[in-house]
């Protein structure tokens, strides 16, 4: 609640920093609005998925996900368009679609960790133990949570870098961006499994079954990382064409999807990395890796690219950073590739 009430206070401060102007502005309101004010429904699927996952069950959430995407591609034309009697409310439709699609993943997730794991109980536990339970969670959780923090700052800092180039520049950043996190669904969707693995059988002692895990994950993310850049290179001029929404925004796609994503090998492998350091309770390794990334090196490098060579010079920064984050991880990863990982007791 805390996230939304701020969140919606902010968004004209915080979109306008990012480059929205008064044409934008009402349109952002329309939708981030309703967005911000239901992230409680974001929230639970997201809280409850990580529990099953570690608990063993990973069906649960490919099931409640594939429902919910579902759920909200009928209806986003419905609600954005219109359909029968239904009016079409444009840009607010397309938020509570996705409200509408949240809220049935959040009442799924509830039940089948009510009903169905057993993992949620309603007795009352002496608060000395939820204390402890709360220094133990909060010592993985809040590096974590700066984790996932730094890069979304830093998106916003390279937007708001993009848009001096213009909203055709912008345009064509975010719809690289979207295509990029689809070319990196397998080592996102291997990092997914990857923590509990890990830290379940780091907790268990089986510190080869753990190793074996990391540097599997890390070939596969990179092998991955190499055939869908390839493929992103050979194909980005149709690509451009069928994801720009206008014809000038195809040129700076085109240049986003071969320049750009030329580190997605290196990403998979600080993805394995960070969530194998987290699994650990080792998860400042992982912040650390945040803040190189993004700080240190993805925004200098992106604005010397910029006055470089303009926007592809930016893309080209942007690659150079998940580059030299890889090649960090990887040799930060070098005692979980011997199977050296700490001793459980000593959290």
């Amino acid at each position: 609640m805390f996230a939304s009430v701020i969140g919606y206070l902010t968004i004209d401060p915080v979109f306008t920093a990012m480059g929205a102007d008064a044409t934008t502005l009402p349109m952002i309101r329309q939708y981030m609005g309703p967005w911000y004010l239901s992230i409680v429904l974001l929230v639970v699927p997201m809280m409850g998925n990580a529990a099953l996952r570690a608990s063993g069950d990973s069906m649960t959430q490919a099931r409640t996900m594939i429902i919910s995407a579902i759920l909200n591609g009928i209806l986003d034309p419905i609600l954005i368009f219109g359909w029968g009697p239904i009016e079409g409310m444009g840009v607010t439709g397309a938020a509570v679609a996705s409200i509408i699609a949240r809220g049935v993943a959040a009442a799924l997730t509830l039940w089948v960790l009510i009903r169905g794991a057993d993992l949620v109980s309603f007795e009352r536990v002496p608060f000395a133990e939820v204390k402890a339970s709360w220094r133990q969670i909060l010592k993985v959780g809040a590096p974590a949570a700066a984790t996932n923090i730094v890069p979304s700052v830093a998106s916003a800092m390279l937007t708001r870098l993009v848009s001096g180039f213009g909203h055709v520049a912008v345009a064509a950043f975010g719809a690289g961006s979207r295509i990029e996190q689809m070319a990196l669904i397998l080592p996102l969707a291997l990092t997914s499994a990857l923590g509990p693995f890990v830290g379940q059988n780091w907790g268990a002692g089986h510190n080869q079954r753990a190793r074996d895990a990391i540097v599997l994950s890390e070939r596969l993310s990179f092998g991955w990382g190499l055939v869908v850049w390839s493929l992103l290179a050979l194909t980005a001029a149709p690509i451009a064409q069928r994801f720009a929404g206008e014809p000038d925004v195809v040129a700076p796609l085109q240049s986003y999807l071969v320049l750009a994503t030329f580190g997605l090998a290196f990403q998979g492998i600080t993805f394995s990395t960070s969530a194998s350091f987290n699994s650990i309770a080792q998860p400042l390794k992982s912040t650390s890796l945040a803040l190189l990334r993004t700080t240190v090196l993805a925004l200098p490098l992106a604005w010397i690219g910029a006055q470089w060579n303009g926007l592809e010079g930016l893309f080209v920064g942007v690659a150079a950073a998940n580059i030299l984050t890889g090649l960090a991880a990887f040799w930060m990863a070098r005692p979980l590739r011997a199977g050296v990982l700490p001793d459980p007791g000593a959290r």
